[in-house]
C-alpha cells in the first residue's frame, strides 16, 4: 500500500509542425482507460496530472502518475492523451501491486483441543459500504484448520459508521509444543487487509 509516482514523457508522433512551433498553443487532456472489470481499482488507486497540459512547441507531454494500490493486482490499461481539437493517442500501461505488509497480528493461546477466540471490528477505507469475502491460509499456503473466522463474507459498514463488522477468529491446537501460524484475509473489489 505504498504510493509510488513516476514522472513519465509522453511523445505524441503526428502533430502538425511547422519547424518544431505549432501555429498556436495545443491544449491537452488525459485519462485511464481501463477494462470495466477494474474501473472502480483504478479510480481508487490512480491519480494522473497533465503537467503540460498545453503545448507551443513539439516537445513530449509530461503526465504523472501516481499509483496507491490499495490490494494486489495485475493490470494492463492505458493512459490516454487528448488533443482539446481532435486527435487521440494510446500508451499501454501496466500496474502491478504486490502483497502488502501485514495489517496487525493475533496471538493467540490455547491449549490442545481447547478454543481460543479474540473478536474485531473494520469498517470499509471509504465511504460506501462494500461486500467482502473472508479466507484463511496456512503456512506455506497449506490448510489453517486449527484456525477458524467468522463470518466468512459480508458487508463492511462505511467508513463513517459507528460500529464496524465483527470478526471472530478462533484456534483450537491438536498437537502440543507446535507454533501454529496462518495469514487471514479479509478482502474487497477494492481493497485488502491481511493478518497474521
Amino acid at each position: 500500500r505504498k504510493r509510488v509516482a513516476q514522472l513519465t514523457n509522453f511523445t505524441l508522433t503526428g502533430l502538425p509542425q511547422n519547424n518544431g512551433k505549432f501555429d498556436g498553443p495545443i491544449s491537452f487532456s488525459v485519462e485511464m482507460e481501463s477494462s470495466s472489470d477494474v474501473e472502480a481499482y483504478i479510480a481508487n488507486s490512480v491519480k494522473l496530472t497533465l503537467l503540460t497540459p498545453e503545448l507551443s512547441t513539439y516537445q513530449p507531454v509530461q503526465v504523472q502518475i501516481d499509483f496507491c494500490p490499495l490490494k494486489p493486482a495485475r493490470i494492463r490499461c492505458a493512459v490516454v492523451i487528448y488533443k482539446q481539437t481532435g486527435g487521440r493517442w494510446r500508451f499501454p500501461v501496466s500496474l502491478v501491486a504486490t502483497d502488502s505488509e501485514v495489517d496487525d497480528i493475533i496471538k493467540l493461546e490455547a491449549t490442545v483441543n481447547h478454543t481460543t477466540s479474540v473478536a474485531f471490528r473494520l469498517t470499509n477505507q471509504f465511504q460506501r459500504e462494500a461486500n467482502f469475502k473472508c479466507y484463511l491460509r496456512g503456512e506455506n499456503g497449506g490448510n489453517a484448520e486449527e484456525f477458524k473466522v467468522f463470518p466468512r463474507s459480508g458487508i463492511l459498514p462505511p467508513l463513517a459508521a459507528s460500529e464496524g463488522c465483527q470478526f471472530v477468529v478462533s484456534f483450537t491446537p491438536n498437537e502440543y509444543g507446535k507454533n501454529y501460524q496462518a495469514k487471514m484475509i479479509i478482502e474487497t473489489n477494492d481493497m485488502m487487509w491481511c493478518y497474521e
